[in-house]
Parts: structure tokens; sequence; C-alpha cells
């Protein structure tokens, strides 16, 4: 992964969806586990790493917690435009201390993620309907690897997951 060595899975029965999605999960799971052992003891980390390595350590650790968590900003955010004034304005309260990252890392980390897409589908020649659907299917993608890494994680930690090649 960090050298570019290729690591797709190789083919067996199963379809390729399940193949990729265990091993999505099995990669969030170690990035997750990986954060959670580093931060033990933060200021080895940043000593070893430095702020930027840290804070990379950590996004990446955090990319399952982020899938599954789509739905749920998801709904608040819709919660947060009701007509209702009582909802709206407790949702608003509650998101009031965190408002600003949450929206400069929704902006920023969508529209990266986007405009790759979009740089990704027309180097393969992809119509811009075909790249809205990949958008919206790797976001549904996101969510579901997101919790499997999560229950992964905090359920059955020993559990490898390791596909047949």
């Amino acid at each position: 992964m960090l050298f570019g060595v290729e690591t797709i899975e190789k083919p067996n029965d199963a379809p390729l969806f399940t193949k990729v999605r265990k091993q999505w999960t099995r990669w969030q799971a170690g990035f997750l586990i990986t954060m959670l052992v580093q931060i033990r003891r933060p200021l080895q980390m940043i000593r070893l790493l430095g702020p930027l390595g840290t804070i990379h350590v950590i996004m990446l650790g955090m990319t399952p917690v982020f899938g599954a968590f789509i739905p749920v900003l998801l709904l608040l955010t819709l919660l947060r435009f009701l007509p209702s004034p009582v909802i709206a304005n407790a949702i608003a309260d509650a998101m009031a201390p965190t408002l600003l990252l949450a929206w400069f890392s929704f902006i920023v980390g969508n529209f990266l993620f986007i405009i790759t897409f979009f740089l990704g589908g027309r180097t393969v020649k992809l119509p811009w309907y075909k790249i809205l659907q990949t958008i919206f299917a790797m976001y549904a993608f996101s969510v579901a690897v997101g919790i499997s890494a999560l229950k992964r994680v905090f359920v059955n930690p020993h559990f490898w997951g390791k596909t047949v090649h």
C-alpha cells in the first residue's frame, strides 16, 4: 500500500463486492487498531512521527469511524433544516462547538473525494452520470466497511478475516 504494490484480492469464488469488502474491512480495522495502539503513548508518537505524521495516523485510523457515521451526519444535517425551530435549534446548539471544523472537513474532504473520482473517471473515459453513480456507491460502501471494521475492532479484535487466495 505504501509503495504502490498492487494488493487487490486474487480471484476466488466470492463475488467481487464480498472480496473487496473483506479486504477493506481488514485494512480499516488494522488502521484503527494501529492508531489505538500508538495513541497509548501520545508524546512518544509525536516525537517519533512529528505533528503531521501523528495527525496522519489519527486520520487514517479514524477512517472506519468516519465511514460508519456518514448516515448519522446526514440525518443530523437533515434535522438541522427541519421547519420545526425547536429541533433545528437544539441540533444547531449541539453542533456549535465543532461546526467550523465539521464544515471545513465536509467541504474539503468531499471536494477532494469528488474531484478525485471525476479525474479518474475522465481518465478512463466514463460519462459523468457513471462517475456520480460510482461516488454514491463508494459512500454506501464506506458505510458498510466502516461499520464492519468497527464491529471487528470492538467485538472481535483478534479475528483476522483473511480471504482465500
